[in-house]
């Protein structure tokens, strides 16, 4: 059971506020240009084939699985996948350094299909929010570029390098993050349930997503920043809302 933290669901509460009112319009789904679980290469992923039935209520198959209305009689071919037969995403391991290698998974192409249109979501919310834009940038690191050579020289602020930062966020802590928000349905029913290791191991996942999922990165940034917001203000025992949130916003980097 998880510990009772007035201070992390108050800041939570406030910040996922920006993620309120997603329209289909909203989601720009589109096929990525790294490998996929399946094997597809990029022009045959453009004619999807399964699609799971929990993603429906949030991704329908009329919306999202077909060009336009015209192309409905295409429906008929979509496999629809119950829980037991979704695929899982595949464990491997790409280059990092010398002496170790990175651990990423490879997501289905129909599951990084429904993550892109939400990680574009979640990137322009947080980039154009007035309690997140001056923290969480994606598009232009220069600003992040800045405050490292600024801190290196004045020594007034330090980075914080989390040792397998993906693998700390798990879907539990997702879940408390974002409960009673629309978008943690979107959240989950874009996720992958389980994952195959390089020796056929299969394991239930835990953790929210694995690196690989395009909103891995995007949940772990506002993840992150949640908990640094609300350390800061159990530090300085103020209630967080939106006017002290963006106030600590401009010295979170």
């Amino acid at each position: 059971r998880a510990r009772s933290d007035p201070f992390l669901d108050r800041t939570a509460r406030e910040l996922t506020s920006i993620f309120n009112g997603i329209e289909d319009e909203d989601l720009d789904c589109r096929h990525g240009p790294g490998v996929v679980a399946d094997r597809l290469r990029a022009n045959t992923r453009l004619r999807i084939r399964q699609w799971p039935d929990r993603s429906s209520q949030s991704f329908p198959e009329e919306t999202y699985v077909i060009p336009n209305w015209g192309w409905h009689a295409d429906l008929h071919g979509v496999r629809s996948l119950g829980i037991l037969e979704e695929p899982p995403v595949k464990v491997v391991f790409v280059p990092k350094t010398l002496k170790t290698p990175r651990v990423i998974a490879v997501e289905p192409s129909h599951m990084q299909f429904m993550q892109q249109g939400l990680m574009r979501f979640m990137v322009g919310r947080m980039e154009t929010s007035d309690m997140t834009k001056f923290s969480l940038r994606f598009s232009d690191q220069q600003a992040n570029r800045d405050a490292a050579r600024k801190a290196s020289v004045d020594k007034q602020r330090c980075t914080l390098d989390l040792k397998d930062a993906s693998d700390l966020v798990s879907l539990a802590l997702v879940q408390r993050i974002f409960v009673n928000r629309e978008i943690l349905n979107f959240l989950e029913d874009s996720r992958t349930l389980h994952a195959i290791l390089p020796d056929g191991t299969s394991l239930v996942l835990s953790k929210f997503a694995s690196m690989g999922s395009a909103t891995c990165f995007p949940i772990e940034a506002f993840v992150f920043y949640c908990l640094i917001q609300a350390a800061v203000h159990e530090h300085l025992g103020l209630t967080p809302n939106r006017g002290t949130i963006e106030r600590f916003s401009a010295q979170i980097d």
